[in-house]
């Protein structure tokens, strides 16, 4: 039997955050209900500016670590 492993990534407008999803199971094409949260974080502002237009150095790690365990890196943004 074949397993399939996904990390999804999403951008969430609500919460003005990056978001990141894990599946690893039989089903070669899941559904988002089949995939379980890992990672919610919210944008952040720079030491220049007051607005939150960067990413959390976080989720650049995750996503890093997914694709060297052999995840197929999913970008829904």
């Amino acid at each position: 039997m074949k397993y399939y492993k996904y990390y999804k990534i999403t951008y969430n407008e609500e919460r003005d955050a990056f978001e990141t999803y894990i599946y690893t199971g039989t089903n070669e094409y899941p559904t988002s209900k089949d995939y379980g949260l890992e990672l919610s974080v919210k944008c952040v502002p720079s030491k220049f500016s007051d607005e939150p237009n960067f990413i959390h150095f976080e989720i650049l790690k995750r996503i890093s670590r997914a694709k060297s365990l052999g995840y197929t890196i999913i970008w829904e943004i």
